[in-house]
């Protein structure tokens, strides 16, 4: 059974960064996966305060917050089109509505599950992780990296097609 002893809402990026770097402690989102562990976790670090569950277009790419959930992703006309319903079909198929209401593609980036349709979709659509701290990595080198290395992930950029699907070109699904 899962076991936490405190809770903590960040109030900020630098302060969610610095409880996450005792080992002890753990960032949190939908708990989905985290929740069916036999963890003790001394704090429970809550990013949901912080902005990060917004889907925003740039001029060159999408970037997607990484407590977006993931029936955010399956509903996104936009990132949809660009990746011609793969990202939708990725997570359809996931337990049910309320489970994918509830799960955030953060967790499901993080947790690097091999069972996962959704890291399988953002590997071949050839995003980038953005690390508070650490910088943009490939997701590829992201997926790689040992869990003791792994920093929070802020956002992932979907930057493939973004230019051309904007200005309208003759790309097809």
């Amino acid at each position: 059974m899962l076991k936490i002893k405190q809770y903590v809402k960040a109030e900020s990026l630098e302060q969610a960064y610095e409880l996450n770097q005792k080992k002890t402690n753990r960032i949190v989102g939908g708990m989905l996966w985290l929740k069916m562990s036999t963890a003790q976790i001394q704090t429970a670090i809550d990013l949901s305060g912080l902005g990060l569950d917004q889907i925003e277009e740039t001029e060159d790419a999408w970037k997607i917050g990484c407590m977006v959930s993931l029936r955010d992703l399956e509903l996104h006309e936009g990132l949809n089109e660009l990746s011609c319903n793969m990202i939708r079909e990725s997570v359809r198929s996931i337990v049910g509505v309320q489970f994918r209401n509830l799960a955030t593609i953060g967790g499901s980036i993080f947790g690097r599950f091999g069972f996962s349709d959704v890291l399988t979709c953002f590997l071949a659509l050839d995003i980038e992780v953005e690390l508070y701290k650490g910088g943009i990595i490939s997701l590829e080198e992201f997926a790689k990296m040992e869990r003791e290395c792994l920093e929070n992930i802020l956002s992932l950029k979907l930057s493939l097609y973004a230019q051309s699907a904007k200005k309208g070109s003759s790309r097809r699904c």
